[in-house]
């Protein structure tokens, strides 16, 4: 694991009603608006200007919470995504110790799901106990939120466009690998060409 990332604040403040800086959106809304599909270098710079401006994630600062909300609202996502993404580029001085420490999955998938470990390790304490037999109750939880997001699927009226599209195809990719990592199925997503039907084909087979 690289480096920690140890960035104090550059507007800190002791005033509750200090807001971010309007550069500090302008910095963001450019590295999110260069950003491409799965990108965890765009997550980690993001990462490191919510460092910048609301301290380190394992220290509270007057308006950290705040810096997280406004950030979240103006990058429409969860404040949730926000908070992994200031995790994200404390825990890793760049994007290449992560790739480093995962050589053969490192997905920001990967990072969320092992994150609450992640989070113990550094603070010292310890890291979740999977549970005796977690297998058939976490299959079933799988099987049910794959059914649900299938009749989602077939209840679209149109198919998503531009950006929105381009994270469909990211999270697709992202479930085929983890059907592959993890269930042994081969998943195969083939993107439609611009200006021909679009296509997409999924092959399944067992994979030995």
């Amino acid at each position: 694991m690289g480096t920690s990332s140890q960035v104090h604040p550059a507007n800190g403040t002791d005033s509750d009603d200090q807001g971010p800086s309007e550069e500090f959106f302008l910095r963001l809304d450019k590295v999110w608006e260069e950003r491409t599909e799965c990108d965890l270098g765009t997550r980690h710079q993001a990462g490191k200007l919510l460092i910048e401006e609301s301290g380190p994630p394992t220290e509270r600062q007057p308006h950290g919470q705040r810096v997280l909300e406004m950030a979240a609202e103006r990058l429409r996502i969860a404040v949730s995504e926000v908070n992994r993404m200031r995790w994200f580029a404390f825990l890793f001085g760049d994007v290449a110790a992560f790739r480093q420490s995962h050589p053969e999955n490192a997905s920001w998938t990967t990072f969320k799901a092992e994150l609450p470990d992640l989070k113990a390790k550094h603070l010292g304490r310890e890291a979740r106990k999977p549970a005796a037999n977690p297998s058939r109750p976490a299959a079933r939880r799988v099987a049910r939120a794959i059914a649900s997001l299938t009749a989602k699927l077939n209840r679209l009226d149109k198919p998503p466009v531009g950006a929105e599209r381009e994270k469909f195809v990211a999270a697709v990719r992202e479930l085929a690998k983890a059907a592959t990592r993890r269930l042994k199925i081969r998943v195969d997503v083939v993107v439609g060409v611009k200006g021909k039907k679009p296509v997409t084909k999924k092959r399944m087979s067992r994979v030995a």
